[in-house]
C-alpha cells in the first residue's frame, strides 16, 4: 500500500471515528425538521493548493521530481447537506471540482520527454489539469447561530491531462489523458446569518491527487508519467443556504 493510499485510509479511518463519537446517543434526532442544526448548502469555492507533487517516469526515461509546481489552484462547486440535532450533525453531499497545476524546470534538470533527457536547454514546460466529481462525509458542530465548524472528508474520481511541451521540439506540446484518484479532508468555518440567504466561508485541508499517463516521444517511444500531489491547501468559499 503506497503513502498516499494509507493516507486517505487514515484520513477516513479518523472521520469515521469523529463522526461516530459526535452523533452517539442521538441518531434517531437527525430526522428532526424543526431544527436549525439542519441546512441545505450550494458551495462555490477558490483554493489555493499546496505546491509540492512529483512526476515520475518509467520506460524510455527517469524523471523522479519532487519540486513544487510553480502554480496550484482548484476551483469548485458542491451540494451539502446537514443532517443534525442539538447544534451536532452529519454532513453529506456531492461535488466537483477542477484543478490547474503548472511548472517549468529550473537551471540544470533533465526533465522532459523520452530522447530529450538533459540539461536546461532539453527542459520542459508541465501542464496539469483534471476534472473529479466528488463525495463528501463528514461531522459538523454549530457554534452559534451564525457560525458553523465543519470536518469533511471528500474522494472522487476523474480525469487528468498531463501536457509536456519540450523546448527541443519547438514548442509543440505532447499530451495523455488518464483516470485520477483525489482524496483528502477539510476543516471548514461557515458563516451564515440566516436560511434562504448567501454566505461566506473559510477551509483549510489536505489534497492528494494521483494519476499515470502515456506520452509518446517524437524520437524514442512511450514513456509512462506517474504524476502525485499531496499538500495543504487554503480555500474561501461563497454560497447559498436554502
Amino acid at each position: 500500500m503506497n503513502r498516499q493510499t494509507t493516507a486517505s485510509v487514515s484520513v477516513f479511518s479518523a472521520l469515521a471515528g469523529a463522526a461516530t463519537l459526535m452523533l452517539s446517543g442521538f441518531g434517531p434526532a437527525l430526522a428532526a425538521s424543526d431544527d436549525d442544526t439542519r441546512f441545505t448548502d450550494l458551495r462555490f469555492s477558490a483554493t489555493l493548493a499546496g505546491r509540492r507533487g512529483e512526476i515520475s517516469s518509467s520506460g524510455v526515461t527517469n524523471i523522479d521530481d519532487k519540486s513544487a509546481w510553480d502554480t496550484a489552484f482548484r476551483f469548485s462547486a458542491d451540494w451539502i447537506r446537514g443532517l443534525g440535532h442539538d447544534g451536532l450533525g452529519l454532513a453529506l453531499g456531492f461535488g466537483v471540482s477542477y484543478d490547474d497545476r503548472s511548472r517549468t524546470p529550473q537551471s540544470g534538470a533533465g526533465y522532459g520527454l523520452p530522447g530529450y533527457n538533459g540539461n536546461q536547454a532539453y527542459g520542459a514546460n508541465y501542464q496539469y489539469r483534471a476534472i473529479v466529481p466528488r463525495f463528501e462525509l463528514g461531522p459538523y458542530l454549530r457554534i452559534s447561530r451564525f457560525l458553523n465548524l465543519e470536518l469533511i472528508g471528500h474522494a472522487g474520481y476523474g480525469l487528468a491531462t498531463l501536457q509536456i511541451e519540450n523546448n527541443q521540439t519547438g514548442g509543440r506540446a505532447y499530451s495523455d489523458t488518464a483516470p485520477v484518484r483525489c482524496f483528502g479532508a477539510d476543516l471548514n468555518l461557515i458563516f451564515a446569518e440566516s436560511y434562504e440567504d448567501p454566505f461566506l466561508g473559510v477551509s483549510f485541508g489536505w489534497l492528494g491527487m494521483d494519476s499515470k499517463h502515456q506520452i509518446k516521444s517524437p524520437t524514442s517511444g512511450t514513456g509512462t508519467y506517474h504524476v502525485k500531489s499531496g499538500d495543504i491547501n487554503a480555500s474561501f468559499i461563497v454560497g447559498y443556504r436554502f
